[in-house]
């Protein structure tokens, strides 16, 4: 092993291979020692004493922080106890506290004799909790071949942000079924009210419909929603802490629902389902497009049929659910004479003996007036019997001219024409009576015959039980009672009534009607045993733009038969009233057939004896009960040169 040696002043350095060099530390004069060790002591206690300062204001900001917030605390305490306690007692009480709506049960329609005709039975709706639904689209793709709707629809409504939201309402069983095999997580079933019509679509018209909620929009459900609701109840309970869950035993208070009232209609069912089917029979027979059969008791105004059926597109006629009873207006032609012939008979301007000069063509101011007859009549000395039967537009001109207008126009609001009847049926309308001031100087020539007046077959119906009763107008009626819980009736109020003519008067009149079905133009309608009074019209459909003829100069008509039996103690009142028929279109030829058919069953079902105490038959009506015009009977339109006059 070698070694260098370096030589210095003083320094001796040894280096060996192999090994570190040993240093050693340098010596420091003790002065200077001392004065290392007095410096380091006095730099480091100011470092300390600015840590304790800083320390003590955070320590003071955190002291000062909590008084403020303690003091904010206590301040916002008192001011909920002392200042404004209940607002928030209230809140408090909203969040624990759930009131639940308990719905009532709505009543059952029925007819006159118990039998069921619009009721509520459960009906499964499916609903859904969005909020725990995770694939929307997948669900609404299980469900909507089930519901028979598309996915799209369903998408939306399970995509929302509500807890509750309506999937499909009121299904039918199978589809409850089947949703319910689905067992979606969110999707579950529900028992709702929903309303049927088991003779449906018979009485339809008269019914009418609730919405999807229950409510009543149109018809007797309508109508009469206010009694057939009954009044919703409700449920306070408390909420569990998830505050959708009810706690058990939470209930803190029940206001039990009312039920809805049962209601008994004055309609019979068995009569309701045969007027529709012949009144549909004699809308095609006649070529038709619609037609009306009223059937009622004129004693008390009750309605035990409203037949309303018009031809679909497929030819057929049909019930339909627009009630043209109360909705429609239309010139009635020759039906209203009666008006004209009781009011003379009341005021004392003519007896039934008064003959009056009866052309076949009369002016009166401006207009010229015929009688019905296509090939005229010899002028003839009439008396009231004879006008009525034969239907006489001039005669019934004269009489109503000895009657004044003014006082027509009295008898005509007094028989109910230009307003509503008592049972305000949903969009009944009034019909059009003019003011007196607003006749012009032929309207003392028209309205008498049933022009330039506008009428609602139900006031017509009405019109004629005036002259059924005695003089008396007895309110049309819909509502025969109410059924109480245990299953007892309660009859409704009796319709009001007024003495609108005397009853002399009435029996006048009613001895024209049976002249004119024994003899007249509602002869071929007689039934066997019966005396049968009835009254023939058969009237132009006014044009929107004046005058009855349409662009290619033809004339469209209503055609009308209205009556009661027995003559001498009227049981049943009925009217008939088909429109635009086209194949028979007179009065006795379109609507004889609907109300001889009607009449006798009616007769027969509500067992009203005639003279050999059974219903009888038509005395000259073929097997078909379709008649022959009358001699001298226009069967088509009076000639186009004519002005508008009414026919039979």
């Amino acid at each position: 092993m070698t070694s260098t040696s370096f030589k210095g002043p003083g320094v001796t350095r040894h280096h060996r291979r192999g090994s570190a060099a040993r240093l050693r530390p340098l010596s420091v004069p003790e002065k200077h020692r001392s004065r290392a060790r007095s410096g380091r002591s006095s730099s480091l206690r100011p470092d300390i004493e600015a840590r304790h300062a800083g320390l003590r204001r955070r320590l003071i900001a955190v002291v000062v922080i909590a008084c403020l917030l303690a003091a904010g605390i206590i301040a916002r305490l008192a001011f909920l106890q002392a200042l404004d306690p209940a607002e928030y007692v209230t809140f408090g009480e909203s969040q624990r506290i759930r009131t639940i709506e308990l719905p009532a049960s709505r009543g059952s329609v029925l007819d006159r004799n118990g039998v069921d005709l619009a009721l509520s039975v459960p009906r499964s709706t499916v609903v859904a909790d969005p909020s725990v639904i995770d694939d929307p689209e997948a669900v609404a793709e299980a469900l909507a071949p089930v519901l028979g709707v598309s996915t799209e629809e369903l998408v939306g409504p399970l995509s929302g942000e509500g807890r509750f939201v309506y999937v499909a309402r009121q299904v039918d069983t199978d589809s409850a079924e089947a949703v319910r095999q689905l067992d979606l997580a969110g999707v579950w079933l529900e028992d709702e009210p929903a309303r049927v019509y088991p003779s449906e679509p018979v009485g339809g018209a008269m019914l009418g419909e609730t919405d999807i909620d229950g409510n009543g929009v149109a018809g007797v459900e309508q109508l009469y929603d206010h009694l057939l609701a009954g009044e919703p109840g409700e449920k306070i309970v408390e909420r569990g802490s998830d505050q959708t869950s009810t706690i058990v035993d939470g209930e803190l208070h029940v206001e039990p629902a009312v039920s809805g009232q049962d209601l008994l209609l004055t309609i019979d069912q068995t009569l309701q389902f045969e007027a529709e089917k012949i009144l549909a029979r004699g809308v095609e027979a006649a070529g038709a497009e619609c037609g009306v059969a009223i059937l009622g008791q004129p004693a008390t105004g009750d309605l035990l049929a409203v037949a309303n059926v018009c031809v679909d597109e497929l030819g057929t006629a049909r019930p339909v659910s627009y009630n043209m009873a109360f909705a429609a207006s239309y010139e009635p032609g020759s039906v209203l004479k009666i008006v004209a012939a009781a009011g003379a008979l009341e005021d004392g301007a003519i007896t039934t003996e008064t003959r009056f000069e009866v052309p076949d063509y009369y002016v009166v101011a401006d207009k010229e007036f015929t009688d019905w007859e296509e090939e005229g009549h010899a002028t003839g000395w009439w008396n009231l019997d004879e006008i009525i039967s034969r239907s006489s537009n001039i005669g019934t001109i004269k009489v109503a001219q000895e009657l004044g207008r003014d006082r027509l126009h009295h008898y005509l609001a007094a028989f109910g024409f230009g307003e509503q009847t008592a049972v305000g049926f949903p969009n009944e309308a009034q019909g059009i009576l003019r003011p007196v001031e607003e006749w012009t100087g032929s309207d003392i020539g028209s309205v008498p015959i049933g022009q330039g007046i506008a009428v609602t077959p139900v006031q017509l119906w009405a019109a004629y039980n005036v002259i059924a009763n005695d003089g008396v107008y007895v309110e049309p009626r819909l509502l025969y009672g109410t059924v109480d819980e245990r299953g007892g009736t309660h009859p409704a109020p009796p319709s009001a009534s007024r003495q609108v003519v005397s009853v002399e008067a009435a029996q006048g009149v009613t001895h024209a009607l049976q002249e004119a079905v024994e003899r007249g133009t509602a002869s071929d309608w007689a039934i066997r045993g019966y005396d049968v009074a009835a009254k023939t019209g058969t009237a132009w459909i006014p044009q929107p733009w004046g005058g009855y003829e349409d662009e290619l100069g033809n004339k469209q008509y209503v055609t009308s038969f209205a009556g009661f039996v027995p003559a001498d103690d009227p049981q049943i009142s009925m009217l008939v009233m088909l429109d635009r028929p086209t194949d028979r279109t007179s009065g006795s030829t379109a609507s004889g057939p609907v109300f001889y058919e009607l009449a006798k069953f009616a007769l027969q079902h509500l067992g009203i004896p005639n003279e050999m105490g059974a219903p009888g038959e038509a005395e000259d009506a073929g097997e078909s009960g379709e008649a022959a015009p009358l001699p001298g009977e226009s069967v088509q339109a009076p000639a186009a040169a004519q002005p508008p006059t009414d026919g039979p």
